[in-house]
């Protein structure tokens, strides 16, 4: 019997130096994950926010939208000085006559581990989004 015993010493550990590299990508994964995910939410969410402000006051300068953008934004590197973001203003006319105010934005997100995909590296991804806002109807 205790000749036995002698030879599944160590077992588990050996069990789990197999498994902990597999199970600690995984918690970066999510980890990682959960980044994107609020950072394209905060992006979305200052955008709608500066959409608000821009239907309230058509006449906005593009400076002023990309602050208010900025300022709501709880994005690394995107405080007052940061360059993250890159913006644009538009406005279209609908058949209709409504015209249509669409801003748009990017954000360059970076991975705190950089993914080492089978053909290429990705250090970074650009997160964009889009709303389009009524400004107001021609008659």
């Amino acid at each position: 019997m205790r000749r036995r015993d002698h030879t599944r010493r160590g077992a588990a550990a050996i069990e789990f130096a197999m498994i902990a590299p597999i199970f600690f990508v995984l918690i970066v994964a999510v980890i990682e994950l959960a980044r994107v995910s609020y950072t394209q939410a905060a992006l979305q969410f200052a955008l709608e926010d500066a959409a608000r402000v821009w239907v309230a006051d058509p006449n906005l300068e593009p400076d002023e939208i990309r602050a208010q953008i900025r300022r709501n934004a709880l994005l690394p590197g995107a405080g007052p000085g940061g360059d993250a973001i890159t913006f644009d203003r538009c406005a279209t006319v609908t058949e209709s006559g409504m015209v249509l105010g669409v801003i748009q934005a990017r954000f360059r997100f970076e991975w705190l581990i950089p993914v080492n995909l089978v053909g290429g590296n990705l250090q970074a991804v650009d997160l964009t989004a889009r709303v389009r806002i009524p400004l107001r109807k021609n008659m």
